[in-house]
């Protein structure tokens, strides 16, 4: 079959008629982009359009604020840019190329640790037919396996193409390796490969190399998946190589600007490389370099026929760790090449779609999953509906387009197509939710400049992440609620943990969540430590029988502290009224406090109403484990008796059997509280604010050792205005033995303003 090629090749003509052939495809592109603008745009009116009726009854439930901000997110602009890359596609046509060209190339692959891969780009680069001088440059970053050894070995034999190899003494990084290959090349050819690379085809290296044709100066191969067929993940993982990653380069370098030439497989000149200063020292050097080449005024081209095969994760925590890398490496761009986003040019378009990609995946993420959740578990229609699956018929035609022109991409190279159907259906419904946490982990993670790791060695489990991130997001009603808070606990010996924090909470009493940020601050006589934090939280009454609270606290330090809280209330007939609850948590300080101290709770109380609420008996159980094999099991007895409306009296006892925690409690035997107390509540100022005094006493007891206690509680909740409502709680607990005394004071504050 006869080979169809790309990018017309102007190097043979005069420059006068180089000129005058740039001018006339310059004109012609501006056409295809104001019509493919046109297209766009005429879509996101229609789109408008039928929104704008549902907008008016919506009117009652939320703002029109809330919801264009939603639907921009949801529809308008990832609706505009699809339509505007479909529109642009119809009018791609790719031009030859001229396969004869001698291009002398030098091969760049730096490696760590890829003892088991570096054979495979080695090999493949050996059966490739090259019309010039091929010459490979393998840098070994200071890898600790045999990495050098396998490349020494293969290097000893005779072979078809010059090798090379550099050992650098100690791990620098992939961008500084392939700084020291770039100074040790012999030609002004320069393609860059990963040390897990292969190729599609016999000559993909001539075709890659053969685009660079003085007007495109850098060229990305299209790389795609060689492992498809391993399990879920990595069929999932091929269409978005080819869709989602070698169309969207298509199109973007058919206005010359192909935002990320990848380090898999692209081609650069070296006069060029030098002139930006080669790759940064960033996660994300492949796509900072391509910014660093568009902001010098080049061109960048995708060419869709020089292909290479890469292994794609097969595995959540490393697929979730590669694409939270590739995000950073996105906001790295930016930090860099911010004045992009005034260069004029049409490539532009991509460069402002791309910084509104956090934003985009923070509305799919927080607000039309949880709407696709309430909409089918909770008949709760805001911005979801039956009518939302219509985005799944529509998906597979716009992919079945994307299918046939890739289709004709492969048969023109000789390659087969995939028919990995499942693959597909799954890609079209859930890439997106399974990539999102990564990409928001990525933003949020470079933002704050957190350590950078590239992870896709070896990773945490980041299970938790996901769990949290779209259960605690579930839903929206009309309730917003802007909330600031402080507590505090303070004993006598000068111990303090205080915490302040400012939050945002949304739902209804049946289903709720919201988010959070706060300082925390843990101190003794002679430290202080001071941890900033992020937090979710999930309220949902699913029926009259079960209702489910959870929350989490992610700290924002070196060492990464956290705690994760869960509550299942269960009401099985009237008057039993149960509590399921659990926790996980590890607290990190420094100097003479606690260093590590990790905590894992699981308990179970249950109330009973003996006399029609007049006599309450509460019991319950809390496992306890702590650092190390530390552990307690607390035994919870309670009886409260409502003598009058407004008195009450209640006597609780606890009992605590602890196991080797004598570090932590006065001894690692027995632990008994007994406490007498009365309190008595009542309405003041207005019907909804509630006053509520505790008063009591009893004995404690810990083997032979005994003391007395006394405290006082002090709770007033309600709303001070329409607006605002308030939560407010103290105590204070004095214990006397002959020892001495002991004081502790505990307060906490609440204020929310509804909006």
């Amino acid at each position: 079959m006869e080979r169809k090629l790309e990018v017309t090749d102007t190097s043979y003509l005069s420059k006068d008629e180089k000129s005058s052939v740039e001018e006339e495809k310059n004109r012609f592109l501006g056409i295809k982009f104001i019509l493919s603008i046109a297209l766009a745009a005429l879509w996101v009116v229609i789109s408008i359009w039928i929104s704008i009726e549902w907008l008016r009854e919506v009117k009652e439930v939320t703002s029109y604020f809330f919801m264009l901000f939603a639907l921009t997110g949801i529809a308008f602009l990832p609706g505009f840019v699809i339509f505007f890359m479909y529109s642009s596609m119809m009018f791609d046509k790719r031009a030859e190329v001229d396969l004869t060209k001698i291009v002398d190339t030098t091969v760049l692959i730096a490696a760590f640790n890829e003892e088991s891969n570096i054979l495979k780009p080695l090999l493949a680069i050996e059966e490739q037919k090259f019309n010039g001088m091929l010459e490979v440059i393998v840098i070994d970053d200071g890898s600790r396996d045999n990495t050098s050894e396998i490349v020494r070995n293969f290097i000893s034999s005779p072979r078809k193409h010059s090798y090379h190899l550099i050992t650098l003494e100690k791990n620098s990084g992939k961008s500084a390796a392939l700084n020291e290959g770039l100074k040790a090349s012999s030609y002004n050819a320069i393609v860059s490969m990963d040390a897990d690379t292969t190729l599609g085809t016999e000559d993909a290296i001539q075709m890659l190399v053969s685009s660079l044709n003085g007007t495109h100066r850098s060229v990305a191969g299209a790389v795609i998946s060689r492992n498809p067929s391993k399990n879920w993940i990595t069929r999932i993982q091929e269409w978005d190589y080819l869709f989602g990653i070698s169309i969207v380069k298509r199109i973007q370098s058919m206005y010359s600007g192909a935002l990320v030439c990848q380090g898999a497989f692209s081609a650069y000149e070296k006069s060029l490389l030098l002139e930006v200063g080669g790759w940064k020292n960033v996660v994300g050097e492949d796509i900072v370099l391509s910014w660093d080449i568009l902001k010098a005024g080049y061109k960048t081209y995708h060419c869709t026929k020089a292909v290479a095969l890469t292994d794609t994760p097969d595995n959540y925590k490393q697929f979730f760790h590669q694409r939270k890398r590739w995000s950073r490496g996105m906001i790295e761009a930016f930090r860099f090449n911010w004045r992009l986003l005034f260069k004029a040019r049409l490539s532009t378009i991509f460069i402002w779609y791309n910084l509104f990609f956090p934003y985009i995946d923070f509305v799919f993420a927080f607000i039309f999953i949880p709407s696709v959740i309430g909409s089918l578990f909770f008949n709760y229609h805001l911005l979801a509906s039956e009518k939302t699956l219509l985005i799944i018929p529509l998906s597979i035609a716009l992919t079945t387009i994307l299918y046939y022109v890739q289709k004709k991409t492969f048969r023109e190279i000789n390659m087969p197509m995939s028919k990995n159907l499942f693959g597909m259906i799954f890609y079209i419904i859930c890439f997106q939710i399974i990539q999102t946490p990564a990409t928001l982990s990525g933003y949020l993670s470079e933002m704050l400049k957190l350590k950078k790791n590239w992870g896709t060695k070896a990773s945490k489990s980041i299970g938790i992440i996901i769990i949290l991130l779209f259960s605690s997001s579930l839903v929206f009603s009309q309730d917003d609620k802007l909330e600031v808070g402080s507590s505090l606990i303070n004993d006598t010996d000068k111990n303090l943990v205080s915490k302040t924090w400012a939050g945002y909470q949304r739902g209804t009493d049946s289903l709720s969540w919201g988010m959070e940020i706060g300082n925390v601050l843990i101190s003794d006589k002679d430290n202080k430590n001071y941890l900033n934090y992020a937090g979710l939280n999930l309220s949902s009454k699913i029926n009259k029988t079960f209702s489910v609270d959870l929350s989490s606290e992610q700290y924002l330090s070196e060492w990464k502290p956290f705690l994760y809280n869960g509550l299942i209330k269960i009401d099985p007939i009237e008057k039993i009224h149960m509590e399921l609850l659990f926790s996980r948590g590890l607290i990190e300080t420094q100097g003479a406090l606690m260093e590590r101290f990790s905590v894992y709770s699981n308990g179970l109380t249950a109330d009973y109403e003996i006399i029609d609420k007049k006599l309450v008996l509460v019991g319950g159980y809390i496992n306890q484990q702590f650092t190390d094999d530390n552990s307690r099991d607390v035994y919870i007895g309670k009886l409260a008796w409502v003598i009058k409306d407004w008195f009450v009296l209640s006597s609780t006892s606890k009992l605590m059997r602890a196991h080797n925690i004598s570090t932590y409690y006065f001894s690692p035997e027995i632990f008994d509280t007994h406490t007498l107390s009365v309190y008595k509540y009542m309405a003041i100022f207005k019907d909804n604010i509630l006053l509520k005094t505790e008063f009591g006493g009893g004995l404690q007891q810990v083997n032979d050792y005994q003391k007395d206690f006394y405290y006082g509680k002090l709770l007033i909740k309600g709303n001070i205005s329409k607006k605002v409502s308030l939560d407010l709680s103290a105590l204070y607990s004095t214990a006397i033995s002959e020892f001495g005394s002991y004081g502790l004071i505990f307060g906490h504050l609440k204020l929310y303003y509804s909006f």
